[in-house]
Protein backbone atom coordinates (compact mmCIF):
# COMPACT_ATOMS: atom_id res chain seq x y z
CA UNK A 1 0.00 0.00 0.00
CA UNK A 2 1.45 3.60 -0.78
CA UNK A 3 1.40 5.95 1.35
CA UNK A 4 0.55 9.15 -0.59
CA UNK A 5 1.10 11.38 2.24
CA UNK A 6 4.62 10.11 2.92
CA UNK A 7 3.68 10.91 6.66
CA UNK A 8 4.44 7.49 7.68
CA UNK A 9 8.11 8.47 6.06
CA UNK A 10 8.97 5.04 5.19
CA UNK A 11 10.49 4.62 2.21
CA UNK A 12 10.85 1.17 -0.22
CA UNK A 13 13.76 0.51 -2.46
CA UNK A 14 13.27 -2.40 -4.93
CA UNK A 15 16.94 -2.77 -5.61
CA UNK A 16 18.11 -3.23 -2.26
CA UNK A 17 15.22 -5.01 -1.06
CA UNK A 18 15.25 -2.33 1.57
CA UNK A 19 12.19 -0.22 3.45
CA UNK A 20 13.67 2.43 5.57
CA UNK A 21 12.00 4.02 8.20
CA UNK A 22 12.88 7.80 8.45
CA UNK A 23 12.61 9.46 11.41
CA UNK A 24 12.40 13.13 11.18
CA UNK A 25 15.55 15.13 12.55
CA UNK A 26 17.23 11.66 12.53
CA UNK A 27 19.49 11.73 9.43
CA UNK A 28 17.05 10.63 7.13
CA UNK A 29 17.56 12.97 4.31
CA UNK A 30 20.93 11.83 3.92
CA UNK A 31 19.82 7.85 4.61
CA UNK A 32 17.53 8.60 1.50
CA UNK A 33 20.19 9.72 -0.76
CA UNK A 34 22.52 6.83 -0.17
CA UNK A 35 20.12 4.32 -1.02
CA UNK A 36 18.64 6.09 -4.11
CA UNK A 37 22.71 6.67 -5.24
CA UNK A 38 21.90 10.57 -5.55
CA UNK A 39 24.66 13.37 -5.05
CA UNK A 40 23.53 15.55 -2.46
CA UNK A 41 24.22 19.04 -4.31
CA UNK A 42 24.48 21.35 -1.20
CA UNK A 43 24.94 19.57 2.58
CA UNK A 44 23.64 22.64 3.95
CA UNK A 45 20.86 23.83 2.03
CA UNK A 46 17.27 24.23 3.87
CA UNK A 47 15.29 21.72 1.51
CA UNK A 48 16.20 18.77 -0.50
CA UNK A 49 12.54 18.02 -2.66
CA UNK A 50 15.19 16.14 -5.43
CA UNK A 51 15.62 13.66 -2.71
CA UNK A 52 12.32 13.54 -1.19
CA UNK A 53 10.45 13.45 -4.69
CA UNK A 54 13.07 11.06 -6.48
CA UNK A 55 11.38 8.99 -8.91
CA UNK A 56 12.29 6.08 -7.56
CA UNK A 57 11.57 6.70 -3.92
CA UNK A 58 8.25 4.79 -3.09
CA UNK A 59 6.70 5.51 0.07
CA UNK A 60 4.44 3.27 1.57
CA UNK A 61 2.78 2.06 4.69
CA UNK A 62 4.09 1.05 8.12
CA UNK A 63 1.96 -1.67 8.19
CA UNK A 64 2.85 -2.53 4.18
CA UNK A 65 6.42 -2.49 5.07
CA UNK A 66 5.31 -4.85 8.10
CA UNK A 67 3.98 -7.43 5.85
CA UNK A 68 6.77 -7.52 3.68
CA UNK A 69 9.15 -8.16 6.63
CA UNK A 70 9.92 -11.74 5.33
CA UNK A 71 11.15 -10.96 2.04
CA UNK A 72 12.72 -7.70 3.38
CA UNK A 73 14.68 -5.75 5.54
CA UNK A 74 13.18 -3.06 7.25
CA UNK A 75 15.44 -0.39 8.90
CA UNK A 76 15.54 2.67 10.56
CA UNK A 77 18.06 5.19 12.40
CA UNK A 78 17.26 7.05 15.60
CA UNK A 79 19.14 9.87 17.55
CA UNK A 80 19.09 10.99 20.88
CA UNK A 81 15.53 12.99 21.89
CA UNK A 82 17.95 15.99 22.99
CA UNK A 83 19.41 15.82 20.11
CA UNK A 84 16.28 15.82 17.95
CA UNK A 85 15.15 18.73 19.89
CA UNK A 86 17.96 20.89 19.33
CA UNK A 87 18.14 19.81 15.45
CA UNK A 88 14.63 20.90 15.78
CA UNK A 89 15.34 24.61 16.71
CA UNK A 90 17.69 24.92 14.60
CA UNK A 91 16.06 24.14 11.68
CA UNK A 92 12.73 25.86 11.87
CA UNK A 93 14.33 29.05 14.39
CA UNK A 94 17.73 29.39 13.72
CA UNK A 95 18.08 28.61 9.71
CA UNK A 96 14.44 28.88 7.92
CA UNK A 97 12.61 30.62 10.71
CA UNK A 98 9.94 31.78 8.29
CA UNK A 99 9.12 27.61 9.02
CA UNK A 100 8.22 27.94 12.77
CA UNK A 101 4.49 28.25 11.57
CA UNK A 102 4.39 24.98 10.48
CA UNK A 103 5.16 23.97 14.17
CA UNK A 104 2.70 26.01 15.66
CA UNK A 105 0.64 29.36 14.22
CA UNK A 106 1.68 31.25 17.41
CA UNK A 107 5.18 30.32 17.82
CA UNK A 108 7.29 32.86 18.28
CA UNK A 109 11.06 33.47 16.75
CA UNK A 110 12.73 34.85 19.69
CA UNK A 111 12.51 33.60 23.24
CA UNK A 112 15.70 30.44 23.32
CA UNK A 113 14.95 26.99 23.83
CA UNK A 114 13.74 27.45 27.08
CA UNK A 115 10.59 29.28 25.54
CA UNK A 116 10.45 27.01 22.69
CA UNK A 117 10.24 23.98 24.22
CA UNK A 118 8.02 24.95 27.03
CA UNK A 119 5.31 26.71 24.28
CA UNK A 120 5.36 23.29 21.71
CA UNK A 121 5.19 21.11 24.86
CA UNK A 122 2.33 23.20 26.41
CA UNK A 123 0.47 23.66 23.04
CA UNK A 124 0.93 20.19 21.32
CA UNK A 125 0.78 16.85 21.99
CA UNK A 126 2.39 13.70 20.16
CA UNK A 127 -1.15 13.23 18.10
CA UNK A 128 -1.64 17.44 17.03
CA UNK A 129 1.87 18.45 16.72
CA UNK A 130 3.90 18.56 13.12
CA UNK A 131 5.52 15.67 11.76
CA UNK A 132 8.82 16.57 12.52
CA UNK A 133 8.12 16.91 16.29
CA UNK A 134 6.31 13.50 16.59
CA UNK A 135 8.60 10.33 18.74
CA UNK A 136 10.41 7.83 17.44
CA UNK A 137 8.47 5.31 18.94
CA UNK A 138 5.30 6.98 16.83
CA UNK A 139 7.09 6.40 13.60
CA UNK A 140 8.62 3.00 14.32
CA UNK A 141 6.01 1.46 16.57
CA UNK A 142 3.12 -0.51 14.78
CA UNK A 143 -0.25 -0.26 16.48
CA UNK A 144 0.46 -2.99 19.06
CA UNK A 145 3.39 -0.93 20.31
CA UNK A 146 5.37 -3.54 19.16
CA UNK A 147 8.65 -2.04 16.89
CA UNK A 148 8.52 -3.08 13.09
CA UNK A 149 12.00 -2.46 11.67
CA UNK A 150 14.44 -5.16 12.13
CA UNK A 151 17.34 -3.14 12.29
CA UNK A 152 17.35 0.23 14.76
CA UNK A 153 21.02 2.01 14.72
CA UNK A 154 21.42 4.99 16.95
CA UNK A 155 23.49 7.63 14.55
CA UNK A 156 26.23 8.30 17.17
CA UNK A 157 26.71 5.46 18.45
CA UNK A 158 26.83 3.18 15.72
CA UNK A 159 28.04 5.68 12.72
CA UNK A 160 30.97 3.36 11.24
CA UNK A 161 28.75 0.47 11.24
CA UNK A 162 25.80 2.17 9.25
CA UNK A 163 28.05 3.08 6.92
CA UNK A 164 29.62 -0.41 6.30
CA UNK A 165 25.81 -1.41 6.73
CA UNK A 166 25.28 1.03 3.32
CA UNK A 167 28.79 -0.12 1.69
CA UNK A 168 27.42 -3.43 1.91
CA UNK A 169 24.46 -2.17 -0.41
CA UNK A 170 26.63 -0.73 -3.46
CA UNK A 171 25.72 2.77 -1.13
CA UNK A 172 27.82 5.80 -0.19
CA UNK A 173 26.36 8.02 3.21
CA UNK A 174 26.91 12.09 2.45
CA UNK A 175 26.12 14.43 4.76
CA UNK A 176 22.83 17.16 4.62
CA UNK A 177 21.20 19.47 6.56
CA UNK A 178 24.49 20.38 7.61
CA UNK A 179 25.07 22.81 10.35
CA UNK A 180 27.94 24.35 11.86
CA UNK A 181 25.87 25.89 15.08
CA UNK A 182 26.41 24.36 18.99
CA UNK A 183 23.74 24.72 20.99
CA UNK A 184 23.74 23.56 25.01
CA UNK A 185 20.36 22.40 26.55
CA UNK A 186 19.37 23.62 30.02
CA UNK A 187 18.17 21.28 32.49
CA UNK A 188 14.89 22.85 32.43
CA UNK A 189 14.34 21.95 28.95
CA UNK A 190 15.95 18.90 29.65
CA UNK A 191 13.57 18.00 31.74
CA UNK A 192 10.48 19.08 29.98
CA UNK A 193 12.09 16.50 26.94
CA UNK A 194 12.19 14.08 28.98
CA UNK A 195 8.51 14.03 29.79
CA UNK A 196 7.16 14.69 26.69
CA UNK A 197 9.33 11.85 25.01
CA UNK A 198 9.34 9.37 27.81
CA UNK A 199 8.13 6.52 25.80
CA UNK A 200 11.31 7.39 23.76
CA UNK A 201 13.85 7.01 26.50
CA UNK A 202 12.44 4.12 27.81
CA UNK A 203 11.86 1.91 24.87
CA UNK A 204 15.46 2.24 23.98
CA UNK A 205 17.72 3.11 26.35
CA UNK A 206 18.75 6.52 26.02
CA UNK A 207 20.23 8.59 28.72
CA UNK A 208 19.50 11.10 30.61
Amino acid sequence: MLDHSKLDNVSSYRSHRLNFFAVTKCVGTAIKASLLHQKIVTPSSLRYDYIYDHPDAVYITKEHASMMSDEWLNFSVIRHPYIRFTSLYKHFIIRDPLRRKELHPHLQQHGGLDYFADFLFDNTDDQTCNHHMKSICSFLMDKNDVIIPDIVFRFEEEYDTIVDFLNSYGCTLEKANVSNIDLKLSPYTKKLIKKRYALDFETFNFEE
